[in-house]
């Protein structure tokens, strides 16, 4: 996994330095920004700004603000404009095509009239279409043009032509303006010394939630939303911090396009706004500066830190999102179309400092960080994030931005704050500590999504609906209108990526059937896959019902959140079907609620075993889920209007869901491999999901409600049913007393778990043949249950199973957080004396096996961390391995029991017998299965099955070798004549194609021992659950050992 380590390492290392440069460049930011805003101050403290006003050399503005369907707001935003505090000034309102009744309101609130007007610019537009000036004297300066609609920049340049003042002041129609905004705009162009000032912006405040009379702020309030607050405090760091620096190093490269004065010589220079971006406002001053370093004048772009403008911003985000896509798309305009200013030292400060910072920051950062998740996230599912070093770094990282928030807010509190209510500053705190969660998410996402659209050439300005500063609010619908408005919306806008959804589905059954073929031995195959089908087609209707009802809910929260949730629902089912599709032609089982009993270390474990990550497949998963989710992205935006096509597949949804039609679907087939076959392995997964934990409380429910007088036959004497409702009289007969010769000394005890060790492939009977010859002999020499039956289907349940018959608790007995008090043979044997060992080749603590043992007090535990390098690993898939092979194991246990006087219980767990089937020597093992199978008379479709799955049954070879070579070698030592051997598997293989539900669990059971006074073959069926009673009875009774004897009073055990 080098490759996967060095990926890491570059992700760290690129993360850590891409961080402490923003991190130098924000430090400066501030710097810079506190020394520019005290300068201003010092500057402009005695400045009479009455003489500006009467002055006649002061400079003559024309205002242009272009209106595109502001009918909400465009009245109150004039009235506004006309009550500006400067003589000099002409307001030019530029309706530009709209839509709604934005030219009517105007023409009647103003008195408007068509007039003849000489268009003195030469900038190319859109044609105009009349020119209006009031009847009214009051208001002169007000001219508004009507236009055929082009887009932002073509109604700024019709004013700028219309224009007849020498600077031009750009506003968006929605803002409204401080009076004395034109006068303190106006003396930075008077003071013009060595430097012309081409361009000058003041500070923006939001408008939101304040009272406005007239078209004037009287009551200044934060916005209500978290949202509009993100935005207050995200403008304050702009305006006052970052627009600031940059002014003082002249580095400025944006004048907002909501409030900025432009010489307007300057800008028919350069020939106005540029048609072919919704950047209009950047690319302008980048455009200017360009052209004055060119002509090669001396120039500056400045800003101000007077609060002079107030605007409505967004409040909701799907509003937001369009603006911040905008704002994403004009930004890599403008760097694309100047990108020859990219560290150009003949552009001085904008091409060696203003464009790079823009580039890495503005443009790279929102887009680096989205990356980065996306890579923590793999490298999260790898296990290769090193916390020690990540954890520090995140939360220094979001503290700086924390501290750099509540900085800015410090600097607006010091020089021209307007939030001066109680509880402000304190909201705007609180803000600066959870936008890094909140809002800053949302606004990377949006740029990353302007990014896309970027290069998806969607390059639209916007419609951005206003609430209207009158506080205009709609009538409220009723509980049934905002009903029906919902069912109708969910109809129409989730029809088709439904039906999409429905489709691809379908197709997945076509690729599941296909992933099938190399199982299939039987001639059905047409039955198999229309069966299959069904299943499938079924669940899907069944989750289309319930993802449009989540969907139906979350839209009256929020559209976005609703679109996002149907997108993310549908490509989540679809990849996790193919996913359990695969587990299933890997393992022939279905994957239920046993997948929650694992750890998420365990599932690192298992998936990293399995051999499945690779770059190909995690290149390959990466393409599944993007082209996945483009299609469901697009399919929502596609629209069905024909009702035939609406309303059929909502009911077929409702009706499928309500009506279990599961019911009338029982498999017709005969082997548990088909009739998992034809199951929607999807359905199996979510209702076992389900069934499983309804399942446990309704059981915790029924044993509280449990009447201690029920009806249910059992003869067993409990001393006190209702305290203690699991303690009974033990009345077990002493079976092994029979079967073994008493001796002296109390035997020694090993029992020996071998992995996947199914009666399928195991001794007598075996279907497919016995591929363990050795362990075959064994059961002849020694006492043999044909139909023993395993307790669980998984190894986590073996070891509580076999040594305490111990239940299985909610996910496995040993997955509890805290193990309840109870006996086994561990700790009842060592507290008779005994040394207790527990023996495997790969981790202890998966399953939770070590704590188990250390619950139980097992004082010898070898797992793969205690192996020399003498010892042979098992094979690695993809630079994994799950430990020491089985021949390892069985000799680090001779290496470590030592022959003594003191008797031991040990038991050896096997390994090399699991998924992925990897063993050493393997060509050693597979001429003896070539052989073993010429021997053997099998009929042609057993054949078939045993060789597909030879790299499964091989193994079973391997094990039953090193079985061999264990006995061979314990025959020699002083202590086998004293010794009980137990061999069985922990579950049967399920790799191999079951043909009953009972294969999963059928394991031999076979109890070795030179103790024995004749081996016995029995058909009963025996579970492991009878193997710790009857070791416990047989001590019990022919040893006389402590903590066996019959429950006295108090019904306390005795040890």
């Amino acid at each position: 996994m080098n490759w996967l380590e060095t990926a890491f390492d570059f992700f760290i290392y690129g993360f850590l330095f891409y961080s402490i440069l923003l991190i130098l460049v924000y430090g400066w930011i501030g710097y810079y920004a506190k020394g520019a805003i005290k300068s201003y101050i010092q500057k402009n403290s005695f400045t009479d700004y009455s003489l500006i006003a009467t002055s006649p050399n002061a400079p003559t503005f024309s205002l242009i603000a272009p209106a595109y369907n502001e009918g909400a707001t465009i009245v109150e935003n004039v009235r506004s404009l006309l009550s500006l505090y400067y003589n000099q000034l002409e307001i030019i309102i530029v309706n530009d095509g709209s839509k709604d009744d934005s030219l009517q309101r105007l023409i009647e609130a103003y008195d408007l009239i068509k007039i003849d007007y000489f268009v003195e610019g030469n900038i190319e537009t859109k044609p105009i279409n009349a020119i209006y000036k009031s009847t009214n004297p009051v208001f002169k300066k007000l001219i508004i043009v009507d236009k055929v609609n082009g887009g932002k920049s073509d109604a700024l340049n019709v004013g700028i032509n219309i224009a007849t003042n020498d600077y031009i002041v750009c506003i968006d129609v929605d803002c409204i303006l401080e009076q004395d905004a034109i006068l303190k705009l106006a003396k930075p162009f008077m003071d013009e010394a060595k430097a012309k000032v081409i361009a000058c912006g003041g500070v923006i405040r939001l408008a939101n939630n304040c009272t406005i009379v007239d078209g004037k702020i009287v009551d200044v309030n934060l916005p209500k939303t978290r949202l509009g607050r993100a935005q207050a405090l995200e403008y304050i760091r702009a305006f006052l911090l970052g627009r600031m620096a940059w002014s003082r190093a002249n580095g400025l490269m944006l004048i907002s396009g909501a409030f900025g004065a432009f010489d307007r010589e300057i800008v028919l220079q350069c020939g106005g706004y540029d048609h072919d971006t919704v950047g209009e406002d950047m690319e302008l001053v980048v455009r200017m500066r360009r052209y004055m370093h060119e002509q090669k004048l001396a120039y500056k772009v400045v800003n101000i830190p007077v609060p002079l403008c107030w605007t409505e911003v967004p409040e909701s985000k799907e509003i937001l999102t369009k603006q911040r896509n905008r704002w994403m798309r004009g930004t890599i305009e403008t760097l694309w179309k100047h990108r020859i200013l990219f560290f150009n030292p003949k552009y001085g400060k904008l091409g060696m400092m203003s464009y790079p910072y823009w580039f890495f920051f503005e443009f790279l950062g929102p887009i680096i960080e989205y990356i980065g998740w996306i890579i923590f996230v793999v490298l999260f599912f790898l296990g290769l994030i090193n916390w020690h070093i990540f954890f520090p770094l995140m939360a220094f990282v979001l503290l700086y931005g924390i501290l750099y928030s509540i900085y800015a807010i410090l600097i607006d509190l010091m020089t021209y704050n307007v939030y001066h209510k109680k509880g402000d500053i304190p909201k705007l705190f609180f803000t600066a500590f959870i936008e890094p969660f909140t809002f800053h998410p949302f606004v990377v996402m949006a740029g990353v999504k302007g990014v896309k659209d970027f290069f998806l050439k969607n390059n639209s300005w916007g419609e951005m609906t206003r609430q209207g500063f009158g506080g205009n609010q709609a009538k409220e619908l009723s509980i049934w209108q905002k009903l029906k408005l919902g069912f109708i919306n969910l109809v129409q806008q989730t029809t088709f990526i439904s039906l999409v959804y429905l489709l691809l589905f379908g197709l997945s059954s076509i690729l599941e059937f296909y992933l099938y073929q190399e199982n299939l031995t039987t001639t059905s195959n047409q039955t198999l896959f229309f069966d299959l089908f069904v299943h499938n087609i079924v669940f899907a209707l069944d989750s289309i019902f319930v993802v449009s009802f989540i969907y139906f809910l979350l839209q009256f929260y929020s559209i976005s959140w609703a679109k996002k949730w149907i997108v993310f629902a549908y490509s989540f089912l679809i990849i996790s079907n193919i996913l359990l599709i695969k587990y299933f032609q890997t393992t022939l089982n279905l994957l239920g609620s046993d997948l929650f009993s694992y750890t998420f270390e365990e599932l690192k474990l298992i998936i990293g075993a399995s051999g499945v990550v690779n770059v190909t497949n995690i290149l390959l998963s990466i393409a599944v889920i993007a082209i996945l989710t483009t299609i469901f992205i697009f399919g929502y935006r596609l629209k069905i209007n024909q009702k035939i096509l609406q309303l059929p597949l909502i009911i077929l949804s409702f009706l499928s869901f309500i009506i279990p039609i599961n019911l009338y679907l029982k498999s017709t087939q005969n082997d548990e491999f088909s009739s998992n076959l034809i199951s929607s392995k999807s359905s199996y997964f979510f209702s076992n999901s389900i069934e499983q934990y309804a399942e446990d409380k309704l059981s915790e429910i029924d044993f509280l409600n449990s009447n201690s007088s029920s009806n249910n036959e059992d003869n067993r004497h409990y001393f006190d049913k209702t305290n203690y409702p699991f303690l009974y009289q033990d009345e077990n007969k002493n079976f092994f007393a029979d079967q073994f010769n008493l001796t002296t000394e109390k035997p020694n005890v090993v029992f020996i778990v071998i992995e996947g060790l199914g009666r399928a492939f195991s001794n007598e009977g075996a279907y497919l043949g016995s591929f363990t010859p050795y362990i075959d002999q064994l059961s002849k020499k020694g006492l043999y249950w044909e139909n023993g039956l395993s307790t669980t289907g998984r190894t986590y349940g073996v070891l509580p199973g076999l040594t305490g018959s111990l239940p299985f608790g909610e996910n496995g007995f040993m997955e509890q957080k805290n193990l309840p008090q109870h006996f086994n043979l561990y700790n009842l044997l060592k507290s008779n004396g005994y040394k207790t060992g527990y023996f495997y080749g790969g981790d202890a603590d998966f399953d939770f096996m070590s704590k188990y043992l250390n619950y139980s007090g097992v004082e010898t535990i070898i797992d793969e961390n205690d192996y020399e390098s003498n010892y042979a690993k098992i094979p690695s898939n993809n630079g994994f391995s799950w430990g020491f092979d089985d021949h390892s194991v069985f000799k680090k246990y001779l290496a470590t029991q030592k022959e003594n006087n003191q008797p031991y219980f040990n038991v050896l767990m096997t390994l090399a017998t699991h998924s992925p089937f990897l063993i050493n020597n393997v060509e050693k093992y597979n001429k003896q299965f070539e052989t073993l199978i010429k021997s053997r008379n099998y009929d042609a479709t057993t054949l078939t099955t045993v060789k597909k799955y030879k790299q499964q049954l091989v193994t079973f070879l391997s094990v039953d070798e090193a079985v061999k070579n264990f006995f061979e070698a314990y025959q020699k030592r002083s202590d086998f004549n004293q010794t009980i051997f137990v061999i069985t598997g922990d579950h049967r293989m399920p790799e191999v194609p079951m043909e009953t539900k009972i294969d999963r669990f059928h394991v031999p059971i076979i109890v070795y021992s030179p103790l024995l006074k004749s081996p016995k073959k029995m058909s009963n069926v025996v579970t492991h659950f009878d193997v710790a009673p009857t070791f416990v009875t047989y001590f019990r009774d022919s040893y006389k050992m402590r903590g066996f004897r019959k429950l006295m009073q108090h019904y306390k055990l005795l040890t």
